[in-house]
């Protein structure tokens, strides 16, 4: 449905994989100078494997963005994965508009949940037109429900595999009593490159 006085237009895509959701904490755009650049944004990818379903959302959002005054070679959310080709849909808002982020039930999501990339779900976006920069189209995100979810894993954690336990809480020499993970780490001029 579209809102001519707003320029808006709402949809809620089929469930599909999430790319790179940003959910929980507001990320800043750091510009090639290395300055902060706009203000911090939570954003979430969303694609679907199969190209019928991909051309089909395409099609339903290309139709809700003509009514709102978008114009074939203005800017879409839609971009290509330069390693795999991927089309996917990006929306994005910002951190004072908090998306609503449930699950197949709807019952909310802590933000405590890490939502990873490869979780199955759905978004709900509104499109808004803009005239400058040449005109488009963006994709604003209202909210993601979760199908299936791939729980976040930051760098360097591993799952449990099979194998010996060597961690134990007994320690002989009491070296690390009372210490989690490594311990301290050394002071920046005590460190050496490789």
């Amino acid at each position: 449905m579209a809102d001519e006085k707003k320029k808006r237009f709402y949809y809620t895509t089929p469930v599909g994989t999430l790319r790179y959701p940003n959910l929980e904490k507001a990320r800043q755009f750091i510009n090639k100078k290395g300055k902060p650049e706009g203000k911090p944004k939570l954003d979430c990818g969303w694609f679907h494997e199969n190209p019928a379903v991909m051309k089909k959302v395409k099609a339903d959002l290309e139709a809700g963005a003509k009514g709102i005054g978008w114009s074939k070679g203005e800017a879409t959310p839609f971009k290509k994965d330069k390693k795999t080709g991927q089309e996917y849909l990006k929306a994005q808002t910002g951190e004072d508009h908090r998306p609503i982020i449930q699950d197949a039930k709807c019952n909310d999501i802590p933000l405590s949940k890490r939502i990873g990339g490869g979780s199955k779900g759905r978004v709900m976006i509104t499109l808004e037109y803009y005239d400058g920069f040449g005109g488009g189209v963006t994709a604003y995100l209202n909210g993601v429900q979760i199908a299936k979810l791939e729980e976040y894993k930051a760098g360097g954690q591993f799952d449990e595999i099979e194998g010996e336990e060597i961690a134990s809480d007994d320690d002989d020499d009491g070296d690390n009593a009372g210490k989690e993970g490594f311990g301290e780490l050394p002071d920046a001029e005590d460190m050496h490159d490789f």
